[in-house]
């Protein structure tokens, strides 16, 4: 009964990052894949500020992205998980409703609301926010919202199921010994869905620090993270064993932060 699941595992899993690794440590010379092993391709990434440059802002990205899920996600999964509404199935339909819209279409769509005469600026223009169009494409924050938007809902769902397991009577008897809302939060309500928090967060820098498509249509050539620069490499340059290598130095980075943060992290949820 396992064996139909192994020979997936293997050959679309395991095999892919066999070869991954194996082609990392191989040459390009000449236009061609020199079966050579070499670590060139390393000694490449390490000591040059290009590359170097990239490896910081992928990761600067990823941590921000991630506090701002954090922080625009938490409030509205404490929502959905503690408050009764007829409209609560609609809500979390909305929050699920993403998920089911390609990246590339979700993509496209953020390129044609933050163009400088679209949906977004001419809002910011007519509420007298801004005087001149903001330029969104192919910056920073343009990247950010895109980014931000499409992972949002993997930091809402985990954190859903892990609110509704604390006990409200929890909240109420901190209130009624004197506990205003911000003390309750903070020292029953925050500690008691750490958990969540952790869980929600990993998957979202994991995701943020490899995502592939909104970075490739909202940042372009001006804003190369690891993932569009992996796609450069291969794609465009064909020198797949940089590709492989630079592919293999995101995998082990984003595990290596992860590690670190549930090292860290772990025993909060403990105490």
């Amino acid at each position: 009964m396992v064996l139909p699941a192994l020979v997936i595992i293997v050959f679309f899993f395991i095999l892919p990052l066999v070869l991954l690794l194996f082609l990392g440590f191989m040459e390009f010379q000449k236009g061609q894949i020199v079966y050579h092993f070499s670590l060139s391709n390393y000694w490449r990434f390490f000591f040059d500020k290009f590359y170097l440059l990239i490896l910081g802002r992928t990761f600067v990205i990823a941590v921000v992205v991630t506090f701002l899920c954090m922080a625009l996600g938490y409030p509205i999964a404490y929502s959905l998980a503690r408050y009764e509404s007829r409209f609560k199935g609609l809500l979390i339909l909305l929050v699920v409703a993403p998920l089911l819209i390609g990246g590339v279409v979700r993509g496209y769509g953020w390129l044609l609301l933050l163009d400088k005469e679209a949906v977004v600026n001419s809002v910011l223009i007519r509420l007298n926010v801004v005087e001149r169009p903001i330029e969104f494409l192919y910056t920073l924050k343009g990247l950010i919202i895109g980014m931000v938007e499409v992972l949002l809902p993997f930091f809402i769902l985990p954190l859903i199921g892990v609110i509704r397991n604390v006990d409200p009577l929890l909240e109420r008897a901190a209130r009624s010994m004197g506990a205003n809302g911000f003390q309750t939060f903070t020292l029953v309500t925050l500690p008691l869905t750490l958990g969540g928090i952790i869980a929600g967060g990993s998957i979202v820098f994991s995701l943020a620090a490899s995502i592939f498509v909104i970075p490739r249509i909202l940042g372009g050539p001006a804003y190369l993270l690891l993932s569009t620069l992996t796609y450069q490499q291969i794609q465009t340059s064909g020198n797949w064993p940089f590709g492989c290598a630079i592919a293999t130095l995101m995998l082990i980075f984003t595990g290596i932060i992860l590690l670190i943060s549930n090292k860290i992290l772990t025993p909060l949820i403990k105490t």
